[in-house]
């Protein structure tokens, strides 16, 4: 038995669209054949243009590919905007750093008392010193709180004085001088390795998705 083109065509187009059944009722209506005939139709049709199941496939791979394609893109967006994040923290803690170095370079060496405590909101304590410079006395409040506190009352300080601004000093104390570009440096470290992290994984994904295209 000869199919004519049009109902082959109808019948595969049914098949495409996962209507099996339909495609072998149009066959037994238009050919007055049983269902075990009607099956061999399809069976035979689908044998020669087995769309069923080559074109199925082929839509999920193009959805798979248009959804999932797209997150290695957004993973290379957050790893720039991470490395955004490390340039200016990294920025600040070199700054930081040459200007502490310079000050201490220019800066002269004077000596300081403790006259007292000051406690901030969570209990911390930095030490308000006192210093003398050409005869006046002059006070500098630490903007370090630490608690148990570094220093006591009555403790004597060495300080960098800036000769040109003599109310602008620091204490020339390790933590006093680095801290702060040791805390931004690692900030700026963490979210380094967090956008390498990123843009290895955007990498990996965008292969895996070339692979399987």
């Amino acid at each position: 038995m000869s199919i004519q083109q049009e109902i082959r065509q109808q019948v595969t187009a049914l098949i495409r669209s996962g209507q099996r059944a339909e495609a072998k009722a149009l066959l037994k209506t238009k050919f007055q054949v049983s269902e075990e005939q009607a099956e061999q139709l399809v069976l035979t049709i689908e044998k020669e243009k087995p769309v069923a199941n080559v074109i199925v496939p082929q839509l999920g791979k193009r959805v798979s590919q248009g959804t999932g394609g797209c997150v290695p893109l957004i993973l290379k967006g957050l790893m720039i905007f991470f490395f955004l994040i490390t340039f200016i923290f990294a920025a600040f803690a070199i700054g930081i750093y040459f200007y502490e170095n310079r000050f201490a370079g220019e800066g002269i060496a004077v000596e300081g008392i403790v006259i007292s405590l000051t406690e901030n909101d969570t209990g911390s304590l930095a030490p308000l010193i006192e210093y003398a410079w050409q005869d006046t006395l002059r006070q500098h409040q630490s903007n370090f709180y630490t608690s148990p506190p570094d220093y006591e009352v009555g403790q004597q300080v060495p300080l960098l004085l800036n000769p040109e601004n003599p109310e602008e000093v620091i204490i020339d104390s390790f933590s006093d001088r680095y801290l702060i570009s040791i805390v931004f440096g690692g900030i700026a470290c963490f979210f380094l390795v967090f956008a390498l992290t990123l843009g290895y994984v955007a990498r990996k994904m965008k292969r895996s998705f070339e692979k399987s295209a």
